[in-house]
Order: C-alpha cells, then sequence, then structure tokens
C-alpha cells in the first residue's frame, strides 16, 4: 500500500513535466550498451523538466570553462535551473561517465525535490530519499557508473507509469 501511495504522489509531483516530456524526444534508444556521460545526462534533465524550448537562450553563455560544443545549452540550462551542479565552482566534466546517485539525484531534482531541503549530506541523503520514494534498487551501489541503456529503462519506466 505505501509503494501505491509513494507512486501516486510522485505522478502528482511530477504530472505537469511528464505528461509533455511523454510526447516529446527524451533520450534516443541508440548506444544502450555505451556509458552515459555527464553531458547526455545534463540534455536529458532538461528534456524532462521541458525547458529545451528556452535552449536557444543559454547557446552564447559559458557557465563552465571545460565545456564545449552541442551541450553546451543544455548544462547551462541543468546548471541554472539547478538540476545539476559542477563538479567543481568551475568545472562540470561533460565526458565523465554518470554514477548512479548523479542519476538519481537528477531525476530527484527534476520531480521537485530540492537540495537543502529535502537532501543534504551527499551522497547519503539523496540515496535514502531515491530508496524512501521507490526510485533506487538498494542492490545496487550508489557509485556505479550507468549505461545509457539503464537510464533508459528507468526513464520509459517512470514515463510510462505516471
Amino acid at each position: 500500500m505505501k509503494k501505491v501511495l509513494v507512486f501516486i504522489l510522485i505522478g502528482l509531483i511530477i504530472f505537469p513535466n511528464v505528461s509533455i516530456a511523454a510526447n516529446q524526444h527524451v533520450m534516443e534508444d541508440k548506444d544502450l550498451n555505451e556509458k552515459m556521460t555527464r553531458k547526455e545526462l545534463a540534455t536529458i534533465g532538461v528534456r524532462l523538466k521541458d525547458l529545451e524550448n528556452l535552449v536557444q537562450f543559454y547557446e552564447d553563455k559559458n557557465i563552465f570553462p571545460d565545456v564545449k560544443g552541442w551541450a553546451t545549452p543544455y548544462i547551462n540550462l541543468a546548471y541554472s535551473f539547478d538540476i545539476m551542479k559542477g563538479t567543481t565552482d568551475d568545472k562540470f566534466e561533460p565526458d565523465a561517465n554518470v554514477t548512479y546517485i548523479e542519476f538519481l539525484t537528477v531525476i530527484m531534482r527534476v520531480m521537485g525535490y530540492a537540495d537543502g531541503i529535502d537532501f543534504v549530506k551527499y551522497p547519503e541523503d539523496y540515496y535514502n530519499k531515491a530508496l524512501e520514494l521507490g526510485l533506487a534498487n538498494m542492490y545496487i551501489p550508489y557509485e556505479q557508473t550507468i549505461t545509457r541503456g539503464f537510464a533508459y529503462d528507468i526513464i520509459t519506466e517512470l514515463l510510462t507509469k505516471h
């Protein structure tokens, strides 16, 4: 009963974003065996939050000196809307592999959960909140890197459930 209630609450929280995200292209189902990168996760976060219409306004900004190319506006948006943070104040590491906890954190931020309110200590509070919400699998270590296929399956499952 608790799990059903959690999923209903999650649905109520993300329904406005999901209904739009489900109708748009969130993630391609190609190269699914490849490790997911931080720039790909930023792009997914922006699309799930339905912010892609703002990309053109973030193309000329350069928040992180190590970010270049097509992902720049997505990373700028993800940072500006608190979907993702840099690895340091002036570094994003766009080509670094994504860990399970980074992925879960982005999903929870898209759902409206906030740093300093819903979780404070990284990664413990974030992982515990994801477990509490039924988003995390306790048998997957939070520091494990994830593939594009893993992310695709989780996102597809979340979008079809809600």
